[in-house]
Parts: C-alpha cells; sequence; structure tokens
C-alpha cells in the first residue's frame, strides 16, 4: 500500500520453534509474526514487528494494523505518531484489546525508517549520546516449560555464544 511518500507492507508469518513448548495447558511448536515495513522513495527502509503465541492473535492484530494504516496518513510524521493515533481509537470506540500490538511494529518500523532517513539510531533520535557506537545484546529464549536444571544448562549454552544477559520468556 503506498501512502503518499511511503510504501506500506504488512505479512503475518507462522514460524517453527527450534523447540515446542508449554503454555497454560498447550503444547506450542509455531510463533505467529505481524511484520511491518515502511519505505521511502529513496529506497530507506524501516521495519517492524510484533510476536504472537495463537494465530488469532495474530490476525486480529493484523487488522488492527491495516485499520491504523489507513486512519494514521499519508507520511512518516504520521505513522511516528500512530501510538497516539492508536490511543485516541481506543479511547473513542472500541477496538481489539492487542491494537496496540499493531501501533506498536508500526512504530518500531517508522522510528527505524527515521533513523535511516536521518543517519542515526533510534537512541540518538530520542535524545541519547551519540558517541555509543554498539549496545549490548541479549538474548530471547523460550523458558517457560524449563526445569531449573535445563535452564543453567541454557544459560550456559547461551554464554558460549557471548551473551552476557537473557531474557526470559
Amino acid at each position: 500500500m503506498r501512502t503518499n511518500d511511503l510504501t506500506a507492507d504488512l505479512w503475518t508469518l507462522a514460524l517453527p520453534l527450534p523447540r515446542s513448548y508449554a503454555v497454560k495447558g498447550m503444547t506450542l511448536s509455531l510463533s505467529h509474526v505481524l511484520i511491518t515495513r515502511l519505505a521511502d522513495p529513496d529506497g530507506r527502509e524501516g521495519w517492524g514487528y510484533s510476536w504472537f503465541n495463537f494465530p488469532d492473535q495474530c490476525d486480529a492484530v493484523a487488522s488492527e494494523a491495516r485499520a491504523l494504516l489507513a486512519e494514521a496518513g499519508p507520511s512518516l510524521d504520521a505513522m511516528l505518531q500512530i501510538e497516539r493515533i492508536d490511543e485516541r481509537r481506543a479511547a473513542a470506540s472500541t477496538v481489539h484489546p492487542l491494537s496496540k500490538d499493531a501501533a506498536s511494529a508500526w512504530s518500531m518500523a517508522a522510528w527505524d525508517l527515521a533513523g535511516h532517513r536521518d543517519g542515526k539510531s533510534c537512541s540518538e533520535l530520542w535524545g541519547g549520546l551519540p558517541h555509543r557506537s554498539a549496545h549490548e545484546c541479549y538474548a530471547t529464549a523460550l523458558f517457560a516449560d524449563r526445569t531449573a536444571d535445563e535452564l543453567v544448562e541454557d544459560a550456559r549454552a547461551l554464554r558460549t555464544q557471548n551473551f552476557r544477559v537473557a531474557k526470559f520468556v
């Protein structure tokens, strides 16, 4: 979809997990992902995403993402304010409880594109220090169904990959 000076794309994907895990009495083997992309006429791109355990959640958020895109308007400035637009929509009517996930995916893409246009990191755009050339990366892994011994084993494996921090989900 072309929005004046931007091209906007949205995809939903079902990605296989490296191993199945249990949540709320269900075994999950796929992660469902909404991916957003904004591109300007000069070929610069910004990407965003939001992920879900269940396909119906992803489909509902994709629908909200399309509605937000239609309402936001044709410019990067509008897309940078998409979370405010979502807040106004939520206050004025009944929107899906996961609409914030749609706004977040578009916002991520918009800020990514803004950084590419200005040649700055998002941290710099938000007032961070420009002299920093790298940020520490952390691992995100699915630990919900692991025993304590398995968690220790997983953490050690991540450490051998040079991760110093892991987020448990």
